[in-house]
């Protein structure tokens, strides 16, 4: 795919693929997350995303701001993870001037009024209460916080309740000026638009401050490491996780493909295996996550309680990848091949995925994600296998009454 990208004299870098669709995704990324808080400010990144959205010097409420992209069919929203906190635009290509419009107001002219982050704080805490409350999302929180203890990756991207009471106007204020400088953002456009660079010149004004580059470090496991939460709920869950090779890393294509062939829906070996041939689990599958300073990978299922073990001892048997042939590799890289093309046919995914692999090592990488994979060989897999997952694991059980 054609990726062309500039870098304005004091302002972000900008990455534009042009595709043939009637819709525009923009994204600007800011190179911000929890790994760049600490105890006292934990949840800071997320709280200020969700900050941007209630008022700006041009649009002074949520609605004008939201109302300026809907009264157009578009769709507008943020995140905030471990790495990045993203805004985000689709759009139809006509209207790409009014999301530049609205998306860098929203960024660089936020108001930070009082009234506002008095009352995000009683929403986010809300917000925090839906993540503990449901098992699905809290075990992730549960295991990062047992693989990476001591380190920021343990901290989970909300903060806790605690902290976000405490957070004066004047943290935020100073967190907000520290990251969102130019040298810090990345600007997306996924779509067919003209002159974007020009335009996005004359409307980015933030000025610079530069950051001096963070070093994540997290210690190694020494043991395998278990935590389990009783709670009243019918159901348990259970979530194993190894670390594992980081994005940049050549290993983390041969993690994909591993990933691919113990989880890839309902036809991977541990949904076969546990769910199809046992009937152990009703929800059962693998995650890789990858980044540019840490990386797991992890096997999850929800089960009854008198079958945790049974299915540990299933999970641990079925990362041996036993057996494996020649023409389940190439089913797993087919996989990931028609997997990869169909996400990026949305705009919006792929403007995700391009500020991922920018923010990562340089967005031109993405072009030859398939070709790395495609290389990948038996002997890689095995190797990867035996080097990975014969070292200490993390595993967080929430454990349920049934």
């Amino acid at each position: 795919m054609e990726i062309k990208k500039y870098r304005l004299a004091n302002g972000p870098t900008i990455v534009h693929v042009p595709t043939e669709t009637n819709s525009v995704a923009l994204q600007v990324l800011v190179n911000v997350g929890s790994i760049n808080e600490n105890k006292n400010n934990n949840g800071i990144s997320h709280f200020i995303e969700h900050l941007l959205f209630k008022g700006s010097k041009k649009f002074k409420t949520n609605k004008e701001i939201t109302h300026e992209i809907e009264k157009l069919g578009g769709y507008i929203n943020a995140y905030t993870s471990k790495e990045r906190t993203c805004f985000h635009i689709k759009i139809l290509n006509k209207h790409f001037d009014k999301a530049l419009d609205v998306l860098l107001e929203v960024v660089q002219n936020p108001l930070f009024r009082e009234k506002d982050i008095e009352k995000e704080r009683d929403i986010i805490s809300r917000e925090i209460d839906i993540v503990f409350d449901d098992p699905r999302f809290y075990q992730w929180i549960l295991l990062n916080r047992t693989l990476y203890e001591g380190s920021p990756i343990a901290v989970p991207t909300y903060g806790s309740k605690e902290i976000i009471m405490k957070l004066t106007k004047k943290d935020i204020l100073d967190h907000y000026l520290k990251y969102y400088e130019p040298g810090n953002i990345i600007i997306i456009v996924v779509g067919k638009v003209s002159n974007i660079k020009n335009k996005i010149e004359r409307k980015f004004k933030l000025k610079e401050n530069k950051q001096e580059k963070i070093t994540i470090e997290a210690k190694p496991l020494k043991k395998v490491k278990e935590i389990i939460e009783k709670r009243k709920i019918a159901s348990s869950y259970l979530v194993l996780g190894y670390r594992a090779p980081k994005r940049t890393e050549n290993d983390s294509y041969v993690l994909d493909i591993i990933h691919s062939i113990l989880g890839k829906g309902m036809s991977g070996r541990l949904f076969d295996e546990i769910r199809n041939k046992r009937g152990l689990a009703y929800d059962v599958g693998s995650a890789y996550i990858s980044e540019r300073d840490y990386a797991y990978f992890t096997v999850y299922a929800n089960v009854q309680k008198k079958n945790i073990q049974k299915v540990k001892d299933l999970i641990n048997k079925e990362l041996k990848l036993r057996n494996l042939t020649e023409k389940e590799l190439k089913e797993s890289k087919d996989f990931i091949e028609g997997n990869f093309y169909l996400v990026i046919e949305n705009t919006e995914h792929l403007a995700d995925i391009i500020g991922f692999w920018e923010q990562t090592s340089k967005s031109e990488d993405l072009n030859d994600y398939v070709k790395k994979i495609k290389k990948v060989s038996l002997d890689d897999v095995k190797k990867a296998v035996k080097e990975y997952f014969s070292k200490p694991y993390a595993i967080a059980i929430i454990e349920g009454e049934n």
